[in-house]
């Protein structure tokens, strides 16, 4: 089942985000809760990565994508100050400019993740894309390439993630996760503004 509604295709949004919006920031927003929606706001930074600031339930983290796919640092923020040790996350091999989602491609690697400096575990990442669609998000018409990230390996055992990479802004976002055998989570995105 779809996790984001593919609806016919009318006339977008005036104001949906052109491509060259990630330089300066979208948002997009997710309905999960309904009454304390999830944010997610995407920038790129100078050296080309992503910088991912995302808000649940009034809890904000500062996340880098390596290809705006690879997560490879975490760090919560209190007040917009960082609170706490960052997560490193180190791939081998690491994620290349090679590796960006294409329909029906896949990247593997084996992934150390650094909890604190004497806390490290090893896992195994792969990540598999379907084929291009184009999906209505908020009124904007985009194209998507739906895809899945499993780290297996771990000592909390499987995380799965649904993906919907974004090729015109190479961005992606998460539309379902689950630990194990455990009940999904599902997110929603309902909206997707340039930031001001």
């Amino acid at each position: 089942m779809a996790l984001s509604v593919l609806l016919p295709m009318g006339a977008a949004r005036a104001d949906c985000p052109p491509p060259e919006a990630i330089e300066t920031g979208i948002e997009v927003t997710y309905a999960k809760p309904a009454n304390d929606p999830n944010t997610d706001v995407f920038r790129r930074l100078p050296d080309g990565r992503i910088e991912l600031l995302w808000t649940d339930a009034g809890d904000v983290n500062r996340d880098i994508l390596e290809g705006g796919v690879f997560w490879s640092f975490s760090q919560p923020l209190t007040n917009g100050v960082p609170d706490g040790l960052p997560l490193l996350r180190e791939a081998d091999p690491p994620f290349a400019a090679g590796d960006r989602p294409v329909p029906g491609g896949r990247w593997d690697s084996r992934v150390r993740i650094l909890w604190a400096p004497d806390d490290i575990e090893k896992v195994t990442l792969t990540f598999e894309w379907k084929a291009m669609e184009t999906r209505d998000i908020g009124g904007c018409n985009l194209n998507v390439l739906p895809g899945t990230a499993v780290e297996s390996g771990s000592r909390d055992g499987t995380f799965r993630q649904d993906l919907l990479y974004l090729p015109d802004y190479g961005v992606t976002i998460v539309t379902a996760y689950a630990f194990n055998q455990k009940p999904i989570t599902r997110l929603t995105p309902t909206d997707i503004r340039a930031v001001p």
